[in-house]
């Protein structure tokens, strides 16, 4: 963790069914949540062709391309409000970046929102898919990358990544270096806190370890963006359906039984979490002030 304390504690409702397997800890002082494992040699078995993100179904969203219609005839203000779409993001014009941008499927989305996009991707295979799904321009590379210049976004997206990234500080330092002063970031991260997290315990998809390196909660995740210079605007938590239902399988294979495998009862505690605001993914707005410290 940042505070570079070495006292923690195991977070009991993620303990992993082997013993032998990583396992998720809390540090005692500022209480960010992490995976302590042995060292990993090779990265690539993790993140594969055959990662599910890569293999992301691609289509048309009709309520983005029906809103941009709107937009660039009665104005973007009046279209959010006549034409609202499920996607976060709003309209916009200026340019934006998504981080791990995958298969390209959101990339698209933005796209046709209005945002001149720019994707990095570390697999080539999907940057190539992102490449020809988005006609967006996709950089083939790990993030944080030194070939992304000052100040040159006004938006950045990066949903269900960060928890993948080492040094975590580095990475809020690195948003705040790309993004124009008054730019917004958009970050979902799974919510190690959530009603999910310890109805399921280790089966719960959110915890993903060894890949997620890092488990954020609503607290740890406002201080992350505070403590990078960003004014953290929201946070919100939205929940999952499937995974509700996924974590349920994971949690038979594991021998015990839970009924939300069935779609019914999965959509019923997708509902019950959303309404105690306990959804498994936290969903952070922050900015960069338009007039920073060192300009000032």
């Amino acid at each position: 963790p940042r505070c570079h304390s070495t006292s923690s504690e195991r977070v009991d409702h993620a303990t992993i069914f082997a013993e032998e397997a990583p396992y998720v800890a809390e540090c005692a002082r500022c209480r960010l949540r992490y995976t302590v494992s042995t060292k990993i040699e090779n990265w690539d078995e993790f993140y594969d062709d055959g990662y599910a993100p890569y293999q992301k179904r691609l289509k048309h969203h009709r309520g983005e391309i029906r809103a941009r219609w709107l937009a660039e005839r009665i104005g973007p203000w009046l279209a959010e409000r006549l034409a609202p779409t499920r996607f976060p993001l709003p309209f916009g014009n200026g340019r934006a970046l998504e981080i791990g941008c995958g298969a390209g499927s959101d990339l698209r989305r933005m796209v046709d929102l209005g945002w001149e996009a720019t994707g990095i991707e570390p697999n080539p295979s999907a940057a190539e898919k992102a490449r020809r799904w988005s006609d967006a321009p996709i950089l083939v590379d790990l993030f944080p990358s030194p070939r992304l210049h000052n100040e040159s976004f006004q938006l950045i997206v990066a949903q269900q990544v960060i928890e993948h990234l080492d040094s975590i500080d580095r990475i809020g330092n690195e948003f705040a270096r790309l993004l124009a002063p008054g730019g917004r970031l958009f970050i979902s991260v799974p919510n190690s806190e959530c009603w999910s997290a310890r109805m399921f315990g280790p089966a719960w998809i959110g915890w993903d370890v060894p890949r997620h390196r890092t488990h954020f909660t609503r607290q740890t995740l406002a201080r992350w963006a505070r403590e990078a210079g960003l004014i953290v605007d929201s946070i919100s938590t939205k929940s999952h359906a499937n995974w509700i239902s996924q974590s349920a399988s994971q949690l038979n294979a594991g021998g015990r039984t839970s009924l939300f495998t069935r779609r019914r009862w999965a959509s019923l505690a997708n509902r019950y979490t959303a309404w105690i605001d306990q959804g498994d993914s936290l969903l952070l707005w922050a900015r960069k002030p338009a007039i920073t410290k060192a300009a000032a």
